[in-house]
């Protein structure tokens, strides 16, 4: 292991070091995500990257948007079914979802109740994206969740762009098929149409782990100089065979595709979306930005419990339905001066989830309303005086949630105040450095207060299984170096995150079948990361996204390393790109992690081998792509079952996706 740490820190210098006798401005920081309130410059003292339209329309072949994100520094993910589609999850520094912010247009995705995004639910969501700004680390103010590990800003394709459609069609591996459409009407004496529609299936690699899905998504609008009217709506449903249990390695070495779930287990969701934006350019220097938008969402899923405990089947099946609503409003003002650009805002936020329990033989086992409030204030500034930039920012955020169902709980109360301070130097043209200091807090999930269970209950002492979880906090600290040119582009940078309280996974899962967490007292996470591409002239392209970390949880004396935390991941990818073809291969090495709080049990590391390329001719485009081409056997993660053995989730071996893509 020795030998690969210091192969990867080597990766990661060589990296550093050829991209710097390139000069010029860069192509990259053209490619940025529309400026906003919520996003930020890439030249601004942020640690982030950006996934541009192009880069987008390459690698998005309706895969689940973790396997793109993956493709950043420090970020892992893994999918249920272990190919492209169904549930899929990913964590940027080892810190999962639920503790990273998402939006669309600066809209909350996360879900207010379990904090969580399920791209599942939006089926082909990146077929509508022109690009995600993915910023790491504490971060600055976000609308919603905390921006806890990071956060992701993900911009709607729109109607002012060009006007024309598309038509796409493919097919690969496990029967996996994707047919979608979408027509934009450009700007039309103001007015325009963007619209696009998905299909999807998958039978998934392990076994019983199909995936059927659909989407639509529409943004239709009036842009004139002063004010932008438009709505950003979409609409997903999807049926997934599931397999949220890791597989015993004694049945994956007699069946590499045997999934522990039940077969007779399936989810059913609906989730609906709309947002109402306006942009009133009120002179050349105050901007008013202000929106509502609401999210719905309704389905279940089945849980067999004796299956899950390993105990003999029986007919008893239970069941576990959702319906939420979800509103909110927002409005912010920016302040633009030559060397100032300043926003203030507020934003408030209304959301109930209904839990209903049922058992196929019993009926309906209780009903249950859980209630989550927040409101908060920002101001942040970004100044300019000649080589240096300085970034602040201020957020009060407050949150609650209560709770109405057969028990009665106290009332969740929490206020924080969140800030970020961060200062760039310009070294030469191209060339700046950067530190930032960032202080935020997050509250516990509804699953963390209730340990893992649906409905509030008693033990058989008739003590109430609620667990008062105290609020986490990190700050975290980030020096780098961006050097940006015309064929070249470098964001190295150093990052510490020292934690109190954190509230992270311990590997288990509870009597519902999501995932438990611990509070741990004190831990840190810190280390190097790569962000770096090179072109030559000839159509050549290098791109390198790694990071090598020290990550530790210090608990009752002993140091830990966190769960699902691999010290070292490497990116490494090769292009040849030319006027109507293209092809790259892609190498990916991930370091050993541990799956129980205690480290006794561990994946191993892995090395992996893709590819892909594509030909234009005309208005039509041809592509494929070939995944685990090497058909290495491997494993992303990893949770301790009922039994307190390991369950491993394993990915699919080599497998292929071919398409045809027409523009108009």
């Amino acid at each position: 292991m020795k030998k690969k740490t210091l192969l990867g820190v080597l990766l990661l210098s060589t990296s550093f070091l050829y991209s710097q006798d390139k000069s010029d401005s860069s192509q990259l920081l053209q490619e940025v995500v529309v400026s906003s309130a919520f996003t930020v410059p890439a030249k601004s003292p942020v640690t982030l990257s950006h996934i541009g339209r192009k880069e987008l329309e390459r690698k998005n072949y309706g895969q689940e948007p973790s396997a793109i994100l993956s493709q950043t520094p420090s970020v892992t993910f893994y999918t249920d079914a272990g190919s492209a589609s169904g549930y899929s999850y990913f964590r940027v520094r080892g810190i999962d979802q639920t503790r990273i912010n998402m939006s669309l247009n600066g809209v909350p995705l996360n879900e207010p109740e379990d904090q969580g995004v399920y791209f599942s639910n939006y089926p082909d969501f990146l077929e509508s994206v022109s690009g995600v700004q993915i910023q790491r680390g504490a971060g600055y103010s976000k609308q919603g969740v905390a921006s806890y590990g990071g956060s992701l800003y993900f911009e709607s394709l729109r109607f002012r762009d060009s006007a024309g459609g598309q038509a796409s069609a493919g097919f690969g591996s496990f029967n996996f098929y994707r047919l979608n459409g979408s027509v934009n009407t450009g700007l039309k004496q103001g007015w325009g149409l963007y619209a696009r529609g998905s299909q999807l299936h998958s039978d998934g690699y392990r076994d019983h782990s199909a995936n059927t899905s659909s989407s639509v998504f529409i943004n239709p609008g009036y842009w004139s100089d002063r004010h932008k009217v438009y709505l950003v709506a979409f609409l997903g449903e999807q049926k997934n065979e599931l397999a949220w249990i890791g597989a015993p390695m004694d049945s994956i070495v007699r069946n590499k595709r045997f999934n522990a779930n039940s077969p007779q287990e399936y989810d059913r969701f609906l989730q609906a979306h709309a947002q109402l934006h306006h942009e009133w350019q009120l002179n050349s220097r105050h901007q008013l930005h202000s929106g509502v938008f609401y999210n719905y969402l309704d389905g279940n899923y089945d849980f067999d419990l004796n299956h899950f405990l390993g105990m003999p089947a029986t007919a008893e099946l239970y069941n576990y339905a959702f319906r939420s609503n979800f509103v909110g409003a927002f409005s912010y003002h920016t302040y633009s001066a030559r060397n100032l650009r300043w926003y203030s805002g507020v934003q408030s936020q209304w959301y109930q989830r209904r839990h209903v329990g049922s058992e196929r033989s019993l009926g309906e086992l209780y009903t249950n309303t859980g209630y989550r409030n927040e409101a908060s204030l920002f101001t942040k500034a970004a100044y300019t005086a000649g080589a240096w930039e300085l970034m602040g920012d201020v957020q009060f955020r407050y949150s609650s949630f209560t709770y109405k169902g057969g028990e009665s709980m106290p009332g969740q109360y929490w206020n924080f105040l969140n800030s970020t301070l961060g200062v760039a130097y310009r070294l030469k043209e191209g060339l700046r450095l950067y530190y930032s200091l960032g202080q935020t807090h997050r509250e516990p999930t509804r699953n963390d207060l209730f340990l893992g269970n649906d409905d509030l209950t008693r033990d058989v002492d008739e003590n109430l299984l609620f667990n008062p979880v105290k609020p986490e906090r990190v700050i975290d600290q980030e020096l780098g170096i961006k050097y940006a040119a015309r064929r070249a582009f470098i964001n190295a940078n150093l990052f510490y995150m020292r934690f109190r309280n954190e509230i992270t996974l311990n590997g288990q899962i509870g009597p519902t079948g999501v995932p438990l967490h611990s509070s741990a007292a004190k831990s840190h996470r810190s280390g190097l990361e790569i962000d770096a591409w090179w072109r030559w002239e000839n159509g050549i392209e290098w791109r390198n996204q790694s990071s090598v970390s020290y990550n530790r949880i210090n608990e009752a004396g002993v140091d830990l390393q966190p769960v699902l935390t691999p010290s070292l991941i490497i990116n490494q990818e090769c292009r040849m790109v030319q006027p109507r073809w293209q092809a790259g291969i892609g190498c990916r090495y991930q370091g050993k992690s541990y799956i129980d709080f205690a480290n006794t049990m561990r994946l191993s590391d892995f090395f992996i081998v893709n590819a892909d390329a594509s030909w234009q001719l005309g208005k039509l485009t041809l592509f494929g792509v070939a995944n685990n081409i090497t058909n290495r056997v491997y494993f992303t993660n990893g949770l301790i079952t009922a039994s307190g053995a390991p369950g491993y989730f394993i990915q699919a071996p080599v497998n292929f996706y071919a398409g045809v893509r027409v523009k108009w």
